[in-house]
């Protein structure tokens, strides 16, 4: 790395290659701002990106440590787009000190990069569906919720927040916690998830999508608008270190699915019937997520509704 880059770091992206984290990287990039991307997986941006003042490291920051020699002096944004536990919710999770202990080193690995990398700001993005129990639509899950995380990865990021939040205030780093709802949206990612994007890739590609609970509810968040709010919240002080981020409002996988067949069908395609194998033993069933706070903090406010995200979706 270039000592004129290390001197003028403002961000940094912890899993920059992955489906948040490459879409975050593209808007920062606009800016023209010096950008570090740390990522375990081996894809070489650089010469994508075409900015001389982006470097890629590669390197798994839960399981290594990243090189001491950086000598970033300056102070970046990080954002914290990676986690140490994929998602599979076909599983219930074992006990919290369980899950503590097997992944007890990856936790103090991921802290003693943090430190080497000493931000001015963190911003971690956890999960509010993965973390917050059960809700109903006239009583929301907000901050002050109760939290029922069920799989590995709902706990894993709980611990990890905790992790953060010791951290933040030993180092008097001040730390945003965000608790994202479902992400769906185009991306610059090869990588792609969560229902919607699934629903239209069975439909182009003729395979029977199947669904784990058609009436489970999720609330869905194009994923522009999280890039929107994630740079507002990197650019300003907040009053508060933990957010919810959601569009506020929720759908069941059935209305979902119903509702890509029905664009599909303008555009004459069609998406065969699907197949529902059950709510999985790691997912709660119903969840509605209020993100009130950061919206009358910010006057942050989603633009992109779900019927205009499918048909982004369809006619990319």
């Amino acid at each position: 790395m270039k000592s004129k880059l290390e001197n003028n770091i403002t961000n940094i992206i912890i899993g920059h290659t992955g489906y948040i984290g490459r879409t975050l990287l593209e808007e920062i990039n606009k800016r023209d701002e010096e950008i570090i991307g740390i990522s375990r997986n081996k894809i070489n941006l650089e010469a994508e990106i075409k900015n001389k003042n982006f470097l890629e490291i590669n390197t798994d920051i839960f399981n290594n440590l990243i090189s001491q020699n950086l000598n970033i002096k300056s102070k970046p944004i990080i954002y914290i787009c990676a986690h140490n536990v994929k998602t599979n919710f076909a599983y219930k999770r074992k006990s919290l000190e369980f899950v503590y202990n097997k992944n007890l080193n990856q936790y103090m690995n991921f802290i003693e990069n943090i430190k080497i990398l000493e931000p001015k700001k963190i911003i971690f993005l956890s999960s509010s569906g993965s973390l917050y129990d059960n809700s109903r639509i006239s009583d929301p899950s907000d901050e002050k919720s109760i939290l029922n995380p069920i799989s590995e990865y709902g706990l894993s990021k709980f611990i990890l927040e905790n992790f953060l939040n010791n951290f933040s205030i030993n180092y008097q780093i001040p730390l945003v916690i965000c608790r994202v709802s479902t992400i769906y949206g185009n991306s610059f990612s090869k990588k792609k998830f969560g229902l919607l994007n699934y629903l239209i890739q069975c439909a182009f590609n003729k395979t029977t999508p199947i669904l784990y609970g058609q009436d489970t509810y999720r609330d869905y968040l194009n994923i522009k608008d999280l890039i929107r709010i994630l740079l507002e919240i990197g650019n300003r002080d907040l009053s508060s270190n933990l957010y919810n981020i959601s569009y506020g409002e929720s759908y069941s996988c059935l209305n979902i699915f119903n509702k890509v067949k029905n664009y599909l069908r303008k555009y004459n395609l069609q998406i065969n019937q699907f197949d529902d194998k059950g709510i999985r033993l790691g997912e709660n069933k119903n969840i509605f997520i209020s993100s009130d706070k950061i919206k009358n903090e910010t006057n942050w406010e989603p633009l992109i509704n779900i019927n205009e995200g499918i048909k982004s979706l369809i006619i990319k």
